[in-house]
């Protein structure tokens, strides 16, 4: 069962359709949370853009990380402060705080995106790897496609900090499935295979189109 690509599929798509919808879902909201912390606009703005700014900030250096250390362990610490940053969000008293562990959470999720694409391209070959990757970025945009309505139902039926508390809760669930996962890592220099070629393509692509969709989501919240 270890390793299982199968296995190691499902891991990474439920972490990564956590990512995105913890951002969209921030961002429906922002209301209720200036609202309840009586916070005004430049302080909730930054729950989402704090997000935003460390997503895209850290991502290439967790990928290279990732590469050195060990793939499963830049996943697992990823999630790890995910997890720890979503439970903390849903518990915060004041927007200080909410925007802190905001920001943390964008670096947890940037270590958790580049070392899961990293893990599926050591994982899968060939056109699996191909089917690997498309169900990838399709998780991705639905993530973002459907995070404002997932958000609508957790404000409806819970309150402003389901939308934090959700995304974490399934973030530990894939956290208690990372030791099934096998540990990986770049065995020669970044950049460069033992024989001198350059690095394989599939996981160059994936690394530019997860970075293609970060664009779309940095900006303030509307």
């Amino acid at each position: 069962m270890r390793n299982h690509p199968a296995l190691v599929l499902v891991v990474v798509l439920l972490s990564t359709l956590s990512l995105p919808i913890s951002l969209t879902g921030a961002s429906v909201a922002l209301p209720d949370i200036g609202r309840d912390l009586d916070s005004g606009l430049a302080g909730v703005q930054w729950v989402v853009n704090g997000y935003n700014a460390t997503f895209a900030s850290f991502m290439l250096a967790t990928g290279a990380l990732a590469d050195l250390v060990g793939r499963r362990r830049v996943f697992a610490t990823g999630v790890a402060i995910f997890a720890g940053s979503g439970l903390l969000g849903a518990v915060a008293e004041n927007i200080v705080l909410l925007d802190v562990v905001r920001a943390l959470a964008g670096v947890g999720a940037a270590a958790a995106a580049t070392s899961a694409s990293a893990i599926l391209a050591a994982v899968f070959h060939g056109p699996a790897r191909a089917r690997a990757f498309s169900l990838f970025g399709t998780t991705i945009g639905v993530g973002l496609a459907f995070g404002p309505s997932i958000a609508g139902l957790l404000i409806e039926a819970f309150g402003w900090r389901a939308v934090f508390a959700a995304p974490a809760l399934a973030a530990l669930v894939v956290l208690a499935l990372v030791p099934l996962l096998q540990e990986s890592r770049q065995p020669h220099p970044a950049g460069s295979t033992g024989r001198g070629r350059p690095r394989s393509p599939p996981r160059c692509c994936c690394s530019s189109s997860v970075s293609c969709r970060v664009p779309s989501w940095v900006g303030p919240p509307r």
